[in-house]
């Protein structure tokens, strides 16, 4: 697990979209922060394939198309789409505590199907839980590559994994608010296992989870260090909470915030016991019925924390590209 807290992400371009004159296949780029991002995109595209920052995206030597859903039916409705809008949709998916780029590649596969572009990014353990002025830098990078890669005007989506994914997209709709970022056009978001309260153990069996390899003393040291850790700032909040609103906690904010009234779709599942459907009932009741938010739930009854997509592949992408048809067709 990486504790590293610089930042970097995946951005990816689907087939069939024309970025020069000599790629016609879908390209993956993994970038790092620069001065100008259209430069280091340019520069990439002039010298060719770079072996640490251009890659094929696939997996195993594969290339991806050939581990991709393609079908009939995603192939229509991505020609009806580009027929109606010259603009392709931009999903920016947020990664789960632990998660890797294999692993949110599956994802953005989905997503790259249907002609979207995806932006993915993972937030570093460190950062998630010590270091919140970087989430919020780190957040405010993401929206800046869309003004940076001309993508203000497209219809932009986030979809967000767990309490990791969250914590980055808390802060962008606060950016959301400014002047900065108010004209971008955000369409929907999506959530996934997400989001719950915060309960200390429930964090801290996440990040051992995450912890598969590492040495069984390590991962009992962090696990105490952690969960004390936690359990002083939650009770602690909880406690400022009485007097500074500002103090809530992630669900807190997510539950209440009114910067993103577009449209909601949540993907979860009663078998998760890292973050509770109860939790996510509760959350959708709320921006529901008390804020009028346009929302829809998938609700699993077999599948466990970020395992809805492996356990149930079929619903799960046909969910997800329902959701983003109906927003761009009612956006229309």
């Amino acid at each position: 697990m990486d504790f590293d807290d610089d930042f970097e992400y995946h951005l990816k371009i689907p087939s069939g979209l024309v970025i020069n004159n000599n790629s016609s296949d879908e390209d993956e780029y993994t970038l790092s922060p620069s001065d100008s991002f259209k430069q280091q995109t340019a520069d990439l595209m002039e010298d060719g394939e770079d072996a640490n920052k251009y890659k094929r995206s696939g997996e195993e030597g594969l290339d991806s198309r050939q581990r991709r859903p393609h079908t009939s039916s995603s192939h229509l409705l991505v020609n009806q789409r580009r027929a109606s809008s010259p603009k392709e949709p931009v999903v920016i998916l947020l990664g789960w505590l632990g998660c890797s780029n294999k692993n949110l590649s599956k994802y953005s596969d989905i997503y790259e199907a249907n002609g979207c572009v995806t932006i993915s990014y993972i937030a570093s353990p460190w950062i998630l839980f010590f270091k919140p002025a970087k989430c919020k830098e780190n957040a405010k990078k993401l929206l800046n590559l869309l003004i940076d890669f001309n993508y203000e005007e497209n219809p932009i989506f986030f979809h967000m994994f767990s309490n990791g994914g969250c914590t980055i997209y808390r802060y962008i709709c606060e950016l959301l608010c400014t002047n900065q970022f108010r004209h971008l056009n955000i369409q929907g978001c999506i959530y996934d296992s997400a989001p719950g309260k915060p309960r200390p153990y429930q964090a801290v069996k996440a990040i051992l989870i995450s912890m598969q390899n590492k040495n069984i003393f390590f991962k009992f040291l962090v696990a105490i260090i952690l969960y004390l850790y936690l359990f002083v700032v939650t009770n602690l909040r909880a406690f400022l909470g009485i007097f500074q609103p500002r103090s809530s906690s992630i669900y807190e904010y997510l539950k209440m915030e009114q910067s993103s009234k577009c449209p909601q779709l949540f993907l979860f599942s009663t078998a998760d016991d890292i973050i509770f459907s109860k939790d996510i009932k509760e959350f959708v009741r709320y921006r529901q019925e008390i804020l009028g938010i346009n929302v829809t739930t998938v609700e699993w009854t077999d599948s466990s924390h970020v395992k809805h997509l492996l356990k149930n592949r079929e619903t799960y992408t046909d969910s997800c590209q329902s959701f983003l048809d109906k927003c761009l067709l009612d956006n229309r």
